[in-house]
């Protein structure tokens, strides 16, 4: 008997929604017919729109970031009334109530600094205006500032957004300049379909020379535009066309509110903060995203998307209660919850189709059912990410067939109707495509608009139509949409630092709610407290904490985070805390203005003797007490210089990268170090000293090892043995030192880096040479045009592996500099190095590298292990799942600028085996934060930020700029990433033989 197949393609910033109708609190939807000429195949399509609850700048009451008006203006209005335009398509869009309270804000008044910033006329900005506009007003993507000749030509003028790069435009940039940076940054941020249209399209036009009263046509437009997102959602979904669904409040991971443990779930052996655990106010987030969408929509909402499809067991019960029907999360908790296998054939379809592509039931009682549906999480990333790669009819006619090909695979199969869940996010992918991705859009509305075997319908729609038992999952897996885990959010350092932040606050908060001060505020003081918090607990600030994930500004996250838990205690008229003057991310440390040359060991006695410092690594202070700061090392011991020292008591902080944990301020004046220094180097006005711990951050403790300094005058002189703060250094250990006064901090900006030469502990049992002047890939690529990439900063010269004690090392060293402009905290800004290994010959492993790399070893090898080595996204991969970090191995990255080496680390006993015996492949990359999984992409000609000499409109041409491989071997270096055959396709579609083919190198 032939089935009807039914298909819901859910977009959304995670991940998006399903339906089941149930008796509860939200209204029934009326059924829809069934002809008996039903369509094959059902298709919904969610947008989930979602923006964080931004910081207020409590002096001027303006938001602290401007992405809700900016996507409002480019992406919100249109992507609901393009629908209109097919009467046949449904559509779903979840809007987040963190967006819609704010887009309610804005169009009641309140502006963002942004704002603020343009309308400050230019020839009236002051230096610090003038920085600001200069670092943030480029913040969009390059393909968008392209369709604008004169915003490119001032993105040239500016430069890059290092701080000496600034101060040069600051010196050469004219009013005009400045004036008509602020219209293009705001013109760049608007839908192309509203700069068609007057009064914009007659700005575009113009081009340059734009007036103040151009400023306000802009500004005002973008206004309109807020103010007809929820009316733009509410209308169409009055008629009928769309569903609008919901979020809980703050946008927060549920299950983790409820019990951080439950990240041990899916990772057991995961490093967790202390335990957070305010299922109250998980309910709490789900109330008040309902209340706020009833107040909106005049309804209350049937499905939700949980924040990053996060869903455990525990929530299943509170959702049911809030009065949501249907929820939706990730295919990879389908399998986890059920047992099953979803791996996909070559052609996309997965195993067992039929359990993926159907609605399922959870409940926390048998008659409390929720409805949840699990995403095709192959076919949202290939909207999310591939598409965009790709030309615009090609990426249609994939989609639509992918579609066709899920709707055949399901004709035969029991169980139906079947539905296909597609989720993505509905604001961010279209930067990347052309034309803002509106000939995408309307390319696959249209086909599915005329498709007589595929009907687009909403979740709810479908649900009405399934009148059968939906089975019932016993245990919902805890994860959510990404790896099926949290480790997005928790487990690494900085998150955890994170959760343990708002923990404190959370702590503060319920003794005036619950514990003993209840009663000691007023009931606003609490609402005020209380909205903090839960602002507090998005997911968002947790998002960009970490390696993992870069923003391309994570420190300002970090500091609207801190401010908005520091708002909850403004509210309760309380102090703000110290530990809220401790970043969550630390600034990048500074590097030597001299680098290290090599071990020695200085006389400490008070005669700064000619040459004796001679290799050490010096820090310059101009124009401070003290001048500078030299610092050498010998096998025994770190010795230090101070030029001009301090004549009243101060002390030298240390940390070792051994120990966590330490202390963030400093004893003299309270000030944050940006660092926890572990170690403390007190220094009296007479010159006597003593090394202290610090124990449990704060407490300082004596060490027994006593230092040997020596001040003559001005100078002084000071040395003391390794162990006295930790029993050996190995090579490449980065120490963090900074001095501080009563007053000052030495250096300013950052703690300095002391980088620990080769003490002779390491075993080199690997080194292989490269070629010099071989970083052109296959022969033809050549560097962007900025200034950043400097000759020789891609081109591969050794490489070795060693061991000591403790460590498997590996080193890299290349011909163009190691710099930093962009502010890693480990010193790798411009280059991506990847290290992979065969340790057993081709029996196991995989044959194709990280994602967007675009190249395999050749079938003669496997890699099992994988090293990333650059300033994001680092760590240890594994060819089983070779796109997710091990974040419980501890991988030290270390850069060199002197001698233009990286290095890694990593413990001895996580890779088994004799390195001598391996096989290796290494690659260097160009590192672009914009770019595929992290990758500057290859265009036919070289741009600012592209590189040029790649094939016409091919897709699968590989990404390397330098591969290790020795001079004269055979294949060389520019065959073997020739050997390909060109596609224009999806290069997920593709097999390894079809990319470029690697040889490996066995020493």
């Amino acid at each position: 008997m032939k089935k009807t197949i039914i298909l819901i393609v859910l977009a959304a910033l995670s991940i998006s929604s399903c339906t089941a109708i149930f008796e509860t609190a939200a209204p029934k939807i009326p059924p829809t017919e069934i002809s008996a000429s039903a369509p094959e195949l059902y298709v919904a399509v969610i947008w989930h729109q979602h923006q964080p609850f931004y910081a207020t700048d409590p002096e001027t009451g303006l938001f602290v970031a401007p992405w809700v008006r900016l996507h409002a203006a480019k992406d919100y209005v249109d992507m609901a009334a393009m629908v209109a335009n097919y009467p046949n398509i449904h559509v779903t869009f979840n809007l987040t109530p963190s967006l819609l309270k704010q887009i309610d804000e804005i169009s009641a008044g309140k502006r963002d600094l942004p704002w603020e910033m343009t309308l400050v006329p230019a020839d009236q900005l002051t230096d610090e205006q003038k920085t600001y506009i200069l670092q943030r007003f480029f913040d969009t993507n390059g393909k968008i500032i392209a369709r604008f000749p004169r915003y490119e030509e001032l993105m040239d003028k500016r430069g890059g957004a290092a701080d000496d790069q600034i101060q040069k435009a600051l010196e050469i940039w004219t009013a005009q300049d400045y004036l008509d940076l602020q219209v293009l940054f705001n013109l760049a941020w608007t839908d192309p379909d509203y700069l068609a249209q007057e009064p914009l399209a007659s700005l575009v036009s113009k081009g340059r020379d734009y007036s103040e009263k151009d400023k306000q046509v802009v500004l005002e437009k973008h206004l309109k535009l807020v103010e007809q997102v929820v009316s733009v959602h509410r209308d169409l979904q009055k008629s009928g066309q769309i569903e609008v669904t919901t979020t809980p409040y703050a946008h927060p991971i549920l299950p983790l509110l409820v019990d951080t443990d439950l990240a041990k779930i899916a990772v057991p052996d995961i490093s967790l903060p202390t335990r957070f655990s305010y299922g109250r106010d998980a309910v709490e987030q789900l109330d008040r995203g309902i209340e706020l969408y009833e107040e909106l929509f005049g309804q209350l909402p049937r499905g939700m998307w949980p924040a990053e499809g996060s869903v455990a067991q525990e929530i299943v019960g509170p959702v049911y209660r809030a009065g949501i029907q249907w929820i939706v999360t990730d295919e990879a908790i389908l399998e986890k919850s059920l047992g099953i296998n979803l791996a996909r054939a070559e052609n996309g379809i997965p195993a067992n189709p039929e359990q993926l592509y159907r609605p399922y039931q959870v409940a926390e009682r048998e008659d409390q059912p929720v409805a949840i549906l699990f995403r095709d999480t192959q076919l949202s990333n290939k909207v999310s990410f591939d598409y965009s790669q790709i030309e615009t009819q090609a990426a249609i006619d994939d989609f639509i067939g992918r579609i066709h090909a899920i709707r055949d695979s399901l004709k035969n199969q029991e169980g139906g109707p079947f539905l296909l869940t597609v989720i993505l996010d509905g604001e961010n992918a279209w930067e990347w495509y052309d034309n803002d991705g509106k000939d995408f859009l309307n390319g696959i509305y249209s086909r599915l608009n005329s498709d007589a075997t595929l009907k687009m319908v909403t979740p709810s729609e479908f649900l009405s139509l399934n009148t059968s038992e939906l089975m019932l999952i016993p245990t919902l897996f805890a994860g959510s949409w990404d790896g099926g885990d949290f480790k997005t959010w928790i487990g690494e350092p900085e998150e955890n630092k994170g959760w343990n932040y708002l923990g404190i606050a959370r702590a503060t908060l319920e003794e005036y709610v619950r514990g003993n001060k209840k009663g000691q505020t007023s009931e606003k003081q609490l609402a005020k407290a209380t909205e903090a918090i839960l602002a507090a607990e998005g997911s968002d600030w947790f998002w960009w904490f970490g390696s993992d994930k870069d923003s391309g500004n994570d420190p300002a996250f970090d500091a609207q985070f801190r401010e908005t838990l520091g708002q909850m205690y403004d509210a309760l008229d309380l102090q703000r805390p110290d530990y809220l003057s401790v970043p969550v991310i630390y600034a990048a440390p500074i590097e030597p203005d001299k680098s290290l040359e090599g071990v020695s060991s200085p006389d400490i006695d008070g005669q700064v003797g000619v040459g004796e410092w001679q290799q050490a690594g010096q820090f310059t202070f101009e124009g401070a007490r003290p001048a500078g700061l030299s610092f050498a090392f010998s096998k025994e011991k770190i010795s230090l210089l101070l030029d001009q020292a301090p004549e009243d008591e101060f002390s030298v902080y240390i940390k070792v990268p051994a120990i966590q944990t330490g202390a963030p301020f400093s004893v003299e004046g309270k000030q944050v170090l940006e660092m926890d220094a572990t170690h403390r180097v007190k220094i009296d006005a007479g010159g006597s000293a003593a090394v202290l711990q610090a124990w449990d951050g704060q407490d300082w403790a004596v060490v027994a090892n006593t230092p040997v300094v020596i001040k003559n005058g001005a100078a002084l002189e000071l040395s003391f043995a390794h162990n006295a703060l930790w029993p050996t250094l190995d090579a490449g250990d980065a120490l963090l030192l900074r001095i501080a006064t009563d007053k000052s901090l030495f250096p300013t900006q950052a703690p300095a880096r002391l980088l620990t030469p080769d003490l002779g502990r390491i075993r080199w049992m690997v080194e292989v040479a490269d070629p010099a002047n071989d970083d052109h890939g296959p022969g033809s690529y050549v560097y962007p045009s900025d200034g950043v990439f400097v000759n020789g900063v891609f081109d591969l010269l050794k490489f070795q592996v060693g061991s000591d004690e403790n460590n498997l090392v590996f080193k890299i060293e290349l011909r163009g500099p190691v710099d930093n402009p962009w502010g890693s905290t480990n010193g790798l800004s411009i280059q991506t190095i990847e290290v992979y290994l065969d340790i057993d010959g081709a029996a196991n492993g995989a044959r194709m590298l990280r994602s967007a790399r675009n190249a395999a070893v050749s079938d003669s090898y496997a890699w099992d292990y994988a090293l990333t080595i650059s300033g994001w996204q680092n760590g240890l991969f594994y060819a089983s799942d070779p796109e997710n970090a091990d974040i419980n191995v501890p991988l030290t990255i270390i850069t060199d600028p002197g001698r233009r080496t990286a290095m890694v680390k990593i413990p001895n006993n996580i890779i088994p085996g004799d390195p001598t015996g391996w096989a290796y492949a290494v690659a260097v990359y160009s590192q672009d934060g914009y770019g595929p999984n992290g990758i500057r992409d290859v265009l036919p000609v070289a741009e600012r930020w592209r590189i040029g000499g790649g094939p016409q409109g091919v897709t699968n041409m590989p990404r390397l700029m330098d591969y290790l491989w020795p001079e004269g071997t055979v294949p060389s270096q520019e065959e073997m990433l020739s050997s390909y055959s060109p596609s224009s396709g999806l290069v997920s579609d593709l097999k390894p033989d079809d990319f470029a083919q690697l040889e490996m190198v066995k020493p």
